[in-house]
């Protein structure tokens, strides 16, 4: 019932998402949709038994249609955010900013692809078109002097790192025995990068808390 709220310009927009079809994506939202809604509505202390366990069902059924709605609209904002930098790598087909481009294109796939909905935290979501955004913001001030393309090079090179960490350390969890608390930290550590890259490149969206890269280096270090 979902796809009869929209509007024709969400439509388009969700038509144009990186799924096979609007309904896989509808399905990957409704997934997401119950994750975060059982989250919110249960913890181990009060889903005990199968009467507790049907109340948060019926909680979550109640809610599961409007959740949805909300997913998708932050999927429609994340999704005009893309197009904005595409349209920006597109006008800047310049030599000079071929690093540049390459890499918001680059980081674009990975926030947007097909499976992104239920696979991006609850949390990041509503923030995936800032993120997105930075990239237009990014290209545009790159392209208006030496002195900023230079420092968004300098810029490049430093995050390119931290997520190299980041990488480096997923890949030894995965080598080793689930632990809660070194996967919330290691979650953190790869949300707090796309933070890193608003402050780095495109300050004027800002960021909801303070980041740096020494508070992200840490993070990641309880993640090990």
């Amino acid at each position: 019932r979902v796809t009869t709220r929209w509007t024709g310009r969400e439509a388009l927009m969700l038509a144009a998402s990186p799924y096979a079809d609007t309904a896989a994506l509808v399905a990957d939202a409704q997934l997401a949709s119950a994750r975060s809604l059982v989250d919110e509505l249960s913890t181990p202390a009060n889903v005990r038994d199968p009467e507790a366990f049907e109340t948060l069902v019926a909680a979550a059924r109640d809610a599961h249609e409007d959740r949805v709605y909300q997913i998708l609209s932050h999927v429609v904002r994340a999704l005009e955010a893309s197009a904005e930098a595409d349209a920006a790598v597109r006008s800047h087909p310049q030599a000079s900013l071929k690093e540049t481009t390459h890499d918001v294109a680059a980081h674009g796939r990975t926030l947007l692809y097909e499976g992104f909905v239920s696979a991006t935290p609850s949390s990041a979501l509503p923030h995936l078109a800032r993120y997105l955004r930075a990239g237009a913001v990014r290209i545009e001030r790159a392209a208006s002097s030496p002195g900023a393309l230079g420092r968004d090079l300098e810029d490049m090179d430093r995050i390119h790192q931290a997520e190299a960490d980041i990488a480096s350390v997923r890949q030894a969890l995965e080598r080793r025995p689930y632990e809660a608390r070194s996967a919330a930290a290691l979650t953190q550590a790869r949300w707090m990068a796309e933070e890193l890259r608003v402050s780095m490149f495109a300050q004027t969206l800002g960021t909801p808390n303070k980041v740096s890269m020494k508070r992200l280096l840490g993070v990641l270090a309880g993640a090990r």
